[in-house]
């Protein structure tokens, strides 16, 4: 028998965005299989120099989800326990960023980048046209201050969740928010061990050059039913800054949770109206929510 693990989830476009008409940066992507279950929630940054961030968080979803799924059938189900932990903290990560600069290099070649924005970035048309062609590859490392200019252009945060059988693995770039609830204890936890830097609008990202060290990565080992969390939330950092108490956000869970297993219809039909009037009332800002719950 697979994992017995459902789902849900929504973005919405945040209350200020609408106002000011700019698109939705957060996206999400799952991938499901019989032995796995694959989150991944991106937001983008959106700010002035990140004019293609949406894109930039939607294939950083998209690559993430594959990868993990692509990782959970041919290595994470094959290997003994030591080994996964050192595969999903080093060569999983290093694939996620260097597949992301792939697919936004590739990204700017299909949509090059106008001369206006080329002036924003200080890059020159020269550079510009040597990168994305690659056509000295012994310039990279000269160009490499403009190469990070080009990704920042696309600049993300990325959470991933992977549930397999016998372990959940987690790794978490910049901000946003990832819980866990378990029912008998009614109690909510973080798996992911908190970054100082993370402060104000302050956050790391997958467009930086320290990319695949800033990437959080915990493994939660389900040795038995105690060690098994009933319910996970996964969302971008729009929701919990609509609440004034960090306690209030993650009891959010807890009432999710409850709801999904009397009627996760009724959920489905009103998620989106819920998060567009948190956001209102709140952050004003994107918000996505995954929720994965055990009946």
């Amino acid at each position: 028998m697979g994992i017995q693990w459902q789902f849900i989830a929504e973005k919405v476009q945040g209350a200020s965005h609408k106002r000011k008409n700019t698109v939705c940066q957060d996206n999400y992507m799952i991938r499901k299989g019989e032995e796995f279950l694959v989150i991944a929630v991106a937001d983008g940054h959106g700010s002035k120099n990140h004019f293609r961030s949406d894109m930039g968080s939607f294939l950083a979803c998209q690559i993430a989800a594959d990868l993990g799924a692509q990782y959970a059938e041919s290595v994470f189900s094959k290997e003994n326990t030591s080994v996964i932990e050192d595969i999903a903290n080093n060569k999983f990560k290093t694939d996620i960023v260097a597949q992301w600069q792939k697919a936004v290099m590739n990204d700017l070649k299909i949509v090059p980048l106008t001369e206006e924005q080329l002036i924003l970035l200080n890059i020159s048309k020269e550079k510009y046209d040597i990168l994305i062609e690659r056509k000295q590859q012994d310039t990279m490392l000269e160009n490499r201050s403009d190469f990070y200019k080009l990704l920042s252009v696309y600049g993300s945060t990325l959470l991933v969740t992977l549930v397999m059988k016998h372990f959940i693995l987690f790794w978490q770039l910049g901000d946003g928010d990832i819980l866990l609830y378990y029912r008998d204890k009614k109690q909510i936890v973080n798996p992911i061990p908190g970054d100082a830097r993370l402060i104000a609008n302050e956050t790391t990202s997958i467009c930086s050059k320290e990319a695949v060290l800033d990437m959080r990565f915990v493994v939660k080992y389900l040795y038995d039913t105690d060690n098994e969390p009933d319910a996970i939330m996964m969302t971008t950092d729009g929701y919990s800054n609509s609440f004034a108490d960090y306690k209030d956000f993650e009891k959010v869970l807890m009432d999710y949770d409850e709801m999904l297993r009397d009627d996760d219809k009724l959920v489905s039909a009103h998620i989106e109206e819920w998060l567009d009037e948190t956001s209102k009332d709140g952050s004003g800002d994107d918000i996505t929510l995954v929720l994965a719950w055990k009946k």
